[in-house]
């Protein structure tokens, strides 16, 4: 493989090497979006059960069956991809996890606002620190209960938006496939003109 490599890279610059690595992570990164939005729009609307072999199975039984994926494992990317889509393309749905599960849907917001684009590591452990939840005298890391609405009600805000998005998204498809089953009827409809004879036919 080093070999295979060593013909592909040798004689190339540091730059131009990042740069394939960086359009081949943001290639993968789209690709990853999509798949998240595919499955997270299967799961809204149900409709992965009009695959047979799933009619009567829950949406994390078709995940393992499907994509040898958990629903938990989705959830963390459908957080980082539906909730911050903004953050997830600038640092990566592995970093907006990290700062969620550290802080919390609320304060993940408020970590994202205090970045600036070219974000390190370690100005991106110091935001979390900054709006990590302070630690409860009696050593319980258990949220409040109105943590926990406020955090649901951010969390449903995110995906209602998310949502619209989708279903503007599904009207314009409906409307592109009934003005092309138009376009396809009035085609059948209109006469050949000249322009479909052969073209020795004019010679």
């Amino acid at each position: 493989m080093i070999e295979k490599l060593k013909r592909c890279y040798d004689g190339k610059s540091i730059q131009e090497i990042e740069s394939v690595a960086m359009a081949a992570l943001r290639e993968s990164e789209s690709n990853r979006r999509q798949f998240i939005e595919a499955l997270y729009f299967l799961r809204h609307t149900k409709r992965f059960r009009e695959n047979t072999g799933y009619k009567n199975a829950t949406f994390d039984c078709y995940l393992r069956g499907r994509f040898m994926m958990t629903e938990a494992g989705f959830d963390k990317e459908r957080i980082a991809y539906i909730c911050f889509p903004e953050a997830a393309e600038r640092y990566g749905p592995g970093i907006v996890g990290r700062v969620v599960s550290k802080v919390g849907t609320i304060r993940a917001g408020r970590v994202f606002k205090g970045l600036s684009k070219l974000a390190t590591v370690e100005k991106i452990d110091r935001e979390i620190l900054k709006h990590a939840p302070a630690k409860k005298e009696s050593g319980s890391s258990e949220p409040t209960k109105n943590d926990l609405f406020a955090e649901i009600a951010t969390l449903k805000a995110a995906v209602r938006e998310r949502d619209r998005l989708i279903a503007q998204q599904q009207s314009q498809i409906e409307k592109l496939k009934v003005a092309v089953v138009k376009y396809k009827k009035t085609s059948c409809l209109c006469p050949p003109s000249d322009f479909d004879a052969p073209i020795h036919a004019n010679l």
